[in-house]
């Protein structure tokens, strides 16, 4: 993604400000910053993900360490696990949606990002059913079409006038 002008929009999974805080120190957490800038300025891009673990599968991470771990020789220590969503709604452009901000070691980031996501997946999965739920309970109640009235008409006994006149009169 070559530089822009203009940084691109942003969004965070739930918990990810509570991971930069988490970071052991200052420097770290200003890397993080700057980093996590650099991205939506298009001035830095990540290596894709989801290679051996199918659940990453078009994330990236970026890499970060504190001046000190890298004279050490301790190499990159630290990682962002983002993903770039594709342009939707009004917005005619990416969004880079941070997913997760922690420690290598031990794959804590990647396994904290896995838990993210299904997370965000869970909520759109039950609002999918809730949709198809209603749409099925419109379907059961509306107004039957030609053919249609015959088979509801064998399923439900329909009332004699008299009887719903008397059941009308009553409720009232």
């Amino acid at each position: 993604m070559p530089p822009r002008d203009r940084p691109l929009p942003i969004s965070y999974s739930p918990g990810v400000r509570e991971d930069i805080l988490d970071l052991p120190t200052k420097e770290h957490r200003s890397l993080a910053i700057l980093l996590i800038r650099d991205l939506v300025r298009g001035r830095e891009r990540g290596e894709e993900l989801g290679v051996f673990d199918e659940e990453l599968k078009g994330c990236r991470k970026v890499y970060f360490s504190s001046a000190a771990e890298v004279r050490s020789g301790r190499g990159y220590r630290w990682r962002i696990v983002y993903r770039e969503r594709p342009p939707s709604g009004r917005l005619n452009e990416p969004t880079i949606h941070i997913i997760a901000v922690g420690p290598r070691a031990h794959q804590q980031v990647y396994d904290t990002a896995i838990a993210r996501l299904v997370a965000e997946r869970v909520p759109e999965v039950e609002r999918r059913q809730r949709i198809a739920e209603a749409a099925a309970r419109r379907t059961s109640t509306a107004p039957a079409g030609p053919g249609e009235r015959e088979a509801r008409s064998e399923q439900t006994p329909a009332r004699p006038p008299a009887e719903r006149a008397r059941q009308l009169r009553r409720r009232a």
